[in-house]
């Protein structure tokens, strides 16, 4: 059987070949990627090891599919999910021609430096400046495509943070309580939404007594996080930011489908 890093030496670097190897399982011809990478980042994989491979930026569309079909992932999942990429910007494509952005390939040395698994991240009391930087660093400079949001109290900081996102994204953004002044809100609404209209944003109120737990759902992604407190609430006190593992995505994707269909809308 051919040595792991002899077979992942045709795709990556010398210097990313510790990284790589935390990924994949090579078995005879197949290099069988961890099924805690998204569907969406192994495709960005796959292109930016054809890439490697071929010694260019550039590389055919056929030639990036046989390098995602080692992976030991459903054949036709490269056809349906590049256009995903595409679409978020971390992929050009011209033709059957394929080249990573910047992004994408930021994306990708993100990917490779990840801790797989459960993320933890602790936001002391008292940082109410550098808690809030370090959500919108994980979280919110990272979101596109469909968004949920459930955070019980929101108010113009919970607008702050989605002034982060650089994607065109669709938020849905549920909650059971405004805490300040609803028409002041409205205004704060209307301007956000006429200065960032590339983020299509809903906000529905559930008047039931339901709500009480935080968490962001990023459908595309597969990825979901819990808050120890309401975003307008970060840094006040201690607490955690959970990303949670993918079979608990589903269910939280569930529960805030079915809560959303109860709440209405909040129309500015």
């Amino acid at each position: 059987m051919m040595d792991t890093v002899d077979l992942l030496s045709e795709y990556f670097l010398k210097e990313e070949l510790p990284l790589a190897r935390r990924l994949f399982q090579v078995f005879y011809d197949k290099i069988y990627l961890t099924d805690e990478v998204s569907n969406d980042d192994s495709v960005l994989l796959a292109i930016y090891m054809a890439c490697n491979k071929k010694e260019t930026s550039t590389v055919s569309y056929d030639d990036a599919k046989d390098v995602y079909l080692k992976f030991g992932r459903p054949k036709d999942y490269f056809r349906v999910y590049l256009p995903r990429v595409v679409e978020g910007g971390f992929v050009e494509r011209e033709g059957q021609n394929l080249t990573l952005t910047n992004r994408g390939i930021m994306r990708v040395k993100e990917v490779m430096g990840s801790e797989f698994g459960t993320k933890t991240f602790l936001i002391q009391g008292g940082q109410r400046f550098t808690g809030r930087r370090q959500v919108e660093e994980i979280i919110f400079a990272n979101l596109s495509g469909i968004v949920y949001i459930c955070d019980p109290y929101i108010d113009k900081i919970t607008l702050d943070f989605l002034s982060n996102i650089s994607s065109q994204t669709k938020v849905f953004l549920l909650t059971k309580n405004i805490t300040e002044n609803s028409e002041r809100f409205k205004a704060y609404l209307r301007d956000f939404v006429q200065e960032y209209s590339f983020i299509k944003l809903e906000v529905r109120i559930h008047k039931g007594n339901v709500l009480h737990d935080r968490f962001i759902v990023v459908k595309e992604k597969n990825i979901a996080y819990s808050l120890g407190t309401s975003l307008n609430g970060i840094g006040k006190k201690d607490c955690l930011i959970i990303q949670l593992p993918e079979s608990v995505f589903y269910a939280l994707a569930e529960l805030f489908e079915r809560r959303w269909e109860e709440a209405e809308l909040f129309n500015p």
